[in-house]
């Protein structure tokens, strides 16, 4: 009895043996050079997790890996693709993709995809991406070498975004948009509407730019704001501190450690003034002086009214004022267009270099005077009535240009 039921636990023992070997079998891999499939589990080699395909193709495929090419209308690898994985609508990679991934509706891997990801609609990588990402619609990554969407692009860092409507990143080596880019650390922004970011080295828009930090260059249509800018060029230029040029219409600035250009440029702390004068022309000119104590620039406009027809100019200039106690000397370049009441085109330019000298009377007011050379170009005629005899004309390449001597005076508010 005792040698029966030894011998019964032996047998036991064996078809548990047994058992546990067909089962780790059944878990294995199984590599097959070419998988057919209608959909799983209608496949000639089988499909599911143990499969591994070097050649797959058929309306719905469902294997492990591929190792190799994958071509199907939806394409399932459940753990990893190495090779290429193509599909008419879905391609999917449980893990990572190295090589190609694409598709016409949807490009999705759940790790890193070293490589590409090409699809019409979407790209999703859950890992990183070594490689491109190039889709009609979106792009998104953990991190991505580069971007190419035709609406948007979004990954937590960038090397390369470009798309259509808006590059979204949280580190971005250079993102190109044809709406709106953003991302809190930047390289280098380009935008057909707007850049936005906490620090980057460039930003270029045709509308505007905003840097909650630093920035390098800025450079917009309308509106650059800065909270700190080593350049900008815009219409209108606003900064906390500028450590370099402002080139615009208005340039604002909290502190400026360079050079403001444009037709207004406010400092903080620095006065704004008012210039009035006349000169051997017999025009009444104001000019509203913003800018540094020493560089100013000056929006100008002019009026000549006793004559007929009546003359207006509006013009622009910049130039540098030294104090010397109570007196002061200024070196300035004033341009104006003309044009007068017949002529309602600016078909004429007086550009003028102007040297004077003046003395304070007062905390906020000051008389000045001094000399001028003008030069006048028009392509419609030699001169006005109103430029003295004693000038000098010539013709260059259809441009008629006379030059003068003159002289002016004026009171400083």
């Amino acid at each position: 009895m005792r040698f029966m039921s030894m011998k019964l636990s032996c047998v036991l023992v064996s078809l548990a043996t047994v058992f546990i070997s067909a089962s780790t079998a059944m878990s294995e891999e199984r590599v097959v050079p070419l998988n057919i499939s209608l959909m799983p589990p209608f496949a000639i080699a089988g499909s599911g997790d143990s499969v591994v395909s070097n050649i797959s193709w058929g309306i719905v495929t469902k294997t492990a890996r591929i190792e190799g090419a994958s071509f199907s209308v939806v394409n399932i690898h459940t753990k990893s693709v190495r090779g290429l994985q193509s599909a008419w609508l879905v391609g999917t990679s449980g893990g990572s993709v190295d090589g190609l991934q694409s598709s016409l509706i949807v490009s999705s891997a759940k790790g890193d995809v070293n490589g590409a990801q090409v699809a019409v609609v979407v790209n999703h990588a859950g890992g990183s991406v070594d490689g491109m990402q190039v889709t009609g619609l979106i792009s998104h990554a953990s991190s991505s070498t580069k971007q190419i969407s035709g609406i948007m692009s979004i990954a937590p860092s960038a090397g390369y975004q470009l798309s259509g409507l808006m590059s979204h990143a949280a580190s971005a080596g250079n993102q190109t948009s044809g709406l709106m880019s953003y991302a809190p650390s930047a390289g280098n922004q380009v935008s057909g509407f707007m850049s936005h970011a906490s620090t980057a080295r460039l930003q270029a828009s045709g509308f505007m730019n905003y840097v909650r930090d630093t920035v390098g260059v800025q450079i917009a249509g309308i509106v650059n704001v800065a909270h700190k800018s080593t350049v900008q060029s815009g219409l209108i230029n606003v900064t906390g501190h500028s450590e370099g040029t402002q080139l615009g219409f208005i340039n604002i600035a909290q502190q400026q450690d360079g050079v403001p250009l444009g037709a207004f440029s406010y400092v903080k702390g620095v006065p704004v003034r008012l210039n009035t004068w006349s000169d051997e022309t017999g025009f009444a000119n104001i000019g509203i002086v913003s800018g540094l104590p020493n560089i100013y620039s000056m929006f100008v406009v002019g009026y000549r009214s006793y004559d007929t027809p009546k003359w207006w100019s509006v013009g622009y200039g910049f130039g540098a004022h030294v104090t010397r106690g109570a007196n002061f000397y200024q070196f300035d370049w004033v341009t104006t267009a003309m044009f007068n009441e017949d002529d309602p085109e600016f078909n004429e330019n007086i550009s003028r270099l102007r040297f004077a000298l003046g003395r304070q009377l007062a905390s906020r007011f000051s008389v000045y005077a001094g000399a001028s050379l003008n030069v006048w170009t028009s392509d419609v005629s030699d001169g006005a009535a109103f430029i003295p005899s004693l000038s000098r004309s010539t013709k260059i390449e259809g441009t008629h240009v006379t030059f003068w001597p003159g002289v002016y005076a004026g009171i400083r508010f």
